[in-house]
This record gives C-alpha cells, structure tokens and sequence, in this order.
C-alpha cells in the first residue's frame, strides 16, 4: 500500500519542487515565501503552501524516534501573554492557576527534547506523555510536582 503525499494533487513541475526544497535546506535560516515565490515564478501563496508541504513532509515519525535516555528533565511550562486589559482590583492567577496553555516539555541532556500539549497537570495525563517519550532505565530530574513523584517510581532513578 502506497501513501500520497500532497505532491501527488499538485499541477507544478518536480523541479521547482526540488528548487523548493533545495532553498529551504541550504538556507541557514528561514527562507520567505515571498523569495521563494520570485524565484520559482510562482506566486507568494503557492510559495507558502509548498513551503507547509515540504515541513510536513520533513516530520520526523514520533514512532521512529527513539526514547529519551540518560538524565532526563521535565517539566510543565505555560505559555500565553499578559492579560489584555488592565482592570484595577484585580490580580491574574500565575503558573498552574492560570488559563494559559500548559506544555510538558522533556529534554535529553544530550540535547534531544519532546514537547506536548496538556490540559492540566494531573498524574495520569502526565504519566503517558512521559512513558512515550522517555526509556524506562532514564534518570529523571523535575520540580517536587506530586505527579513527577508519582511518576518516577517506575524508572531508574530520580534527581
């Protein structure tokens, strides 16, 4: 069974695909839409869809990754600006209180990092973000969160 990637439905030459491609990789930063655009002769929009296409395809499989090993940090960090307005009197709740977006975020010492989206902070929906991304013989270092306690009682040791 063959799996059609969005190149399939596409009416552009395979060279300007691989122009496309060649661009991205070789620049050192981001490459524009707008510069991809003038350089292929194509217009910006059609720039930018290739350039989502060709991200997505560059995806490593979360399956193919291997686990993170070693010592291992986590830790949960919520992202999301300053309230909007200010209103006198009132005082906006920080870190686990707060209704910003919470992220788990593990990282290898040696530099491979995992990052999820979480609804809240509670054992079990942490414990199966960290039983996909981390080995079970890791050494785990986080903060005193009740679920990280919980949760180190299956790995090999804990900082």
């Amino acid at each position: 069974m063959t799996t059609k990637t969005p190149m399939h439905n596409t009416k552009l030459a395979l060279w300007k695909w691989l122009l496309c491609m060649y661009l991205m990789v070789n620049s050192s930063t981001s490459v524009s839409s707008v510069f991809v655009g003038k350089w292929l002769g194509v217009a910006q929009r059609i720039a930018r869809k290739m350039g989502h296409v060709i991200r997505r395809l560059m995806e490593p499989d979360p399956e193919s990754r291997p686990p993170l090993n070693g010592i291992v940090e986590l830790d949960e960090k919520y992202f999301g600006g300053k309230p909007r307005y200010y209103e006198k009197g009132i005082t906006h709740k920080r870190g686990k209180g707060t209704e910003k977006q919470g992220v788990l975020l593990a990282a290898e010492r040696q530099g491979q990092v995992r990052s999820a989206l979480i609804a809240s902070d509670q054992t079990a929906e942490l414990r199966a973000l960290v039983e996909g991304f981390v080995d079970q013989q890791a050494h785990l270092m986080t903060d005193q969160n009740w679920a990280y306690q919980q949760i180190r009682k299956d790995y090999a040791a804990y900082c």
